[in-house]
């Protein structure tokens, strides 16, 4: 049972032994409305706006929370996800996928309404159909290709959902990088040594090199790239394995150097061992 929710009162989703109302879920209208906001934002103001995507972690684990880009979020003038994207049509289905991964990979249950799978560009109207014609295009083909394999990733990934709920299933990498608009995290399921690394990159500037912290030694593979040319992306894809190094990086002992796509996201998993060379992949 969810409650659609956008006050701060307290302990919606507790049970009501505990003094709550015992909902299961609470619409995280916060974290929808900071993302959004964001997203919109054109590229050059980005940087003055990195708060809205670092703050809302900041009470993400105060309830169990879903991410809500509902049927609210697409009708009364307010644009389809897509239309709100900032840039050039190529930038736009980037900016998209970016929103989508983003969701995806962020604490919490997700929600999304029909239409922003595969890229509608007008609003949705309760009074006629999806706009399935636009199958017809590439650009809208690749994107509902996206959007199911980034949906089977997430069943997949265990680290995604296995410690939704707190910190430990959570740490940053990156926050505060507002100079590139870049946000890096690491999500991890009940097994500690097996991480997943969330790179976001917000701007249309790729980086050929750029070296990133992670949580310890091992080899990592690229097992989502939001830039892949099958998706519709530029290709700027990190396609072998890369074995992290010792040296300091955002306030780790261990980093790898990837590739980061303009308006893109990099998902690479690695498991952490004792020694380097114990690691399997």
């Amino acid at each position: 049972m969810f409650a659609e929710e956008s006050s701060a009162w307290p302990l919606v989703t507790y049970p009501p032994y505990d003094g709550g109302l015992g909902f299961h879920y609470k619409w995280n209208m916060g974290w929808m409305n900071d993302t959004l906001r964001y997203m919109a934002t054109g590229f050059s103001q980005r940087r003055e706006n990195h708060r809205l995507l670092n703050f809302p972690v900041v009470y993400a684990f105060s309830e169990n929370h879903i991410l809500p880009f509902s049927h609210d979020e697409v009708v009364h003038g307010k644009g389809s996800l897509i239309g709100r994207m900032p840039g050039s049509y190529e930038e736009r289905f980037a900016g998209l996928r970016l929103l989508l991964t983003y969701q995806i990979c962020h604490p919490g249950a997700k929600l999304s309404f029909m239409g922003n799978e595969f890229g509608q560009f007008i609003e949705w109207r309760f009074n006629e159909g999806l706009e399935w014609f636009l199958l017809e295009y590439a650009k809208h083909r690749e994107m509902l290709f996206f959007t199911k394999t980034l949906h089977t990733l997430y069943l997949k990934e265990r680290c995604l959902w296995e410690r939704d709920d707190g910190w430990q299933g959570f740490q940053w990498i990156d926050a505060d990088n507002r100079e590139q608009s870049i946000l890096i995290f690491a999500r991890r399921g009940e097994d500690e040594n097996r991480w997943l690394v969330v790179v976001l990159n917000f701007q249309p500037r790729s980086y050929p090199d750029f070296l990133l912290g992670v949580p310890g030694p091992g080899l990592y593979r690229e097992v989502l790239n939001s830039d892949d040319m099958a998706f519709g992306g530029g290709g700027t894809v990190n396609p072998k394995a890369v074995r992290a190094k010792k040296k300091p990086c955002h306030g780790r002992d261990y980093a790898v150097n990837i590739k980061v796509p303009p308006i893109g996201a990099v998902l690479l998993k690695g498991k952490i061992e004792k020694s380097e060379e114990e690691f399997h992949v």
